[in-house]
């Protein structure tokens, strides 16, 4: 029987390490954000900010540069990001029952039967407030700092997996946590990981 695990991608400032906390207060379950990246640094060598920087976020013109890429069989370090991010999700899906947050999760372990996706969003004002906080910065990032970040992430999710980052079709269930509270929404996965 295999493990049941949820996946939390998330939009910049959509609470998907927040959710995820509480979620594994609630459940009982690990969860893994920051300690993924702690994996994919001792796996890799590479250090965690190249880690943050390259593995899971696809720089403007690092996507058009890897497509035009004739030899295959040349890795650049965000494919040796992907190739250990794959192994390190599946082996924890492997392991125990979890939340994985980001790292394409979702894509990675779509064909395990016990999984339940997650996708979270949430309006401008509200997603700026969260990274504020998170920053600590004493400004609102802008819409568009905003939006970069999750053109970005959704760069990088659709050249590794060929699939669209944010289609709803791609994930159990979406919520919105600037009209659903994070302790609420919490409750709504748990009640899914229940059933």
């Amino acid at each position: 029987m295999s493990n049941r695990i949820i996946t939390i991608s998330r939009q910049y400032g959509g609470g998907g390490h927040s959710v995820a906390e509480a979620l594994s207060d609630r459940l009982g379950i690990p969860f893994y954000d920051q300690e993924l990246i702690n994996k994919l640094a001792v796996e890799t060598g590479y250090s965690r900010a190249l880690i943050k920087k390259e593995g899971e976020y696809m720089e403007s013109g690092n996507f058009f540069m890897n497509a035009l890429r004739t030899n295959r069989f040349e890795t650049n370090k965000q494919d040796q990001i992907w190739d250990a991010t794959k192994m390190i999700v599946r082996d924890l899906a492997k392991k125990e029952p979890c939340i994985i947050v980001g790292r394409c999760a979702n894509y990675l372990l779509r064909k395990n039967e016990d999984v339940i996706s997650v996708f979270l969003h949430a309006d401008y004002v509200t997603c700026a407030e969260r990274v504020k906080e998170r920053t600590g910065s004493s400004e609102l990032p802008s819409p568009g700092e905003l939006r970069k970040v999750d053109r970005r992430r959704a760069a990088f999710y659709s050249y590794y997996t060929d699939y669209v980052w944010d289609d709803a079709k791609n994930y159990t269930i979406t919520l919105d946590t600037g009209k659903v509270s994070i302790e609420k929404c919490a409750e709504i996965i748990a009640d899914l990981y229940g059933q």
